[in-house]
């Protein structure tokens, strides 16, 4: 997906604090955004002057909420969409794109990011009742010590928009990622089933295990990152068609098959997973 972005990753990060940046109208976009409506009003202005309408701008977030490994991290309760091979995770949030987005608009995403952190202060991860040695966090600190330690991190923050509580966030979702709440639950289960004389636990089957109860980008970032990330995708689109850089139709029509095709392969061969 978005092939022409990753094949010019290097100058889209460039220009980002220039052109990408300063033309993004951000407080007009979420202000429009939050008033109701049917009439499909103007969301922003693109850098070669086009007004983008509302309903184009939400439509790339939808496409961009869930991704192909949806399906795997969420055991298979929400449905992925095929099509998105994670752009937002490896090519903002791994690439050091996110950190910058959500730094330069430090103001304005702060009131999402600290609604989550009073949320994520009385989360409380999972613990066995009977045996308080079979919990999330000595998981964690064996199988991921990297996601136990973002985890730390982020939960010690004060300023919730601070650069070291963003750069923690993006870690623990990363980390999350790597080691997902299935993933989880297995380790829990199958240390649960070594002990004789302790009860199953019947949380482990049916509570959900995620991380703060999240599931897509943007329980963890928040809707104005979500635009921020879209109008990005959409400006920078733009951007490289002014400089000369394109993907036709076909080829981005070849690519979207393919990477759907090879993901719904993988899904239907995981016992676990129910694809219908």
């Amino acid at each position: 997906m978005l092939e022409f972005f990753r094949r010019y990753q290097k100058f889209f990060y460039i220009v980002i604090t220039t052109v990408i940046i300063i033309s993004f109208s951000f407080f007009g976009t979420y202000g429009t955004l939050t008033k109701g409506g049917g009439e499909d009003k103007a969301a922003f202005t693109a850098i070669d002057g086009r007004s983008i309408p509302r309903s184009e701008l939400e439509r790339m977030v939808v496409f961009l909420q869930t991704d192909r490994d949806d399906k795997r991290n969420l055991g298979g309760l929400w449905g992925p969409n095929f099509l998105n091979d994670g752009v937002v995770a490896h090519d903002f949030l791994e690439t050091g794109i996110a950190a910058q987005l959500l730094s330069s608009f430090q103001t304005d995403i702060a009131s999402d990011l600290e609604q989550r952190q009073q949320r994520e202060r009385t989360f409380r991860p999972y613990q066995h009742p009977d045996a308080g040695f079979l919990s999330a966090e000595l998981a964690w600190s064996y199988f991921v010590p990297d996601l136990k330690g973002a985890y730390d991190r982020l939960r010690q923050q004060e300023d919730a928009s601070s650069p070291d509580a963003i750069a923690a966030r993006i870690d623990l979702y990363l980390q999350e990622r790597k080691f997902p709440a299935s993933s989880l639950r297995q380790v829990l289960r199958y240390q649960e089933r070594q002990y004789e004389w302790l009860r199953n636990d019947p949380r482990l089957v049916h509570e959900d295990l995620s991380l703060f109860r999240y599931h897509t980008v943007d329980d963890w970032f928040g809707t104005r990152f979500m635009h921020l990330v879209a109008q990005f995708i959409m400006n920078g689109a733009t951007l490289a068609t002014e400089r000369g850089y394109s993907v036709s139709a076909d080829e981005a029509l070849v690519e979207l098959m393919r990477i759907n095709d090879r993901r719904f392969q993988e899904i239907a061969q995981n016992p676990d997973l129910e694809v219908t």
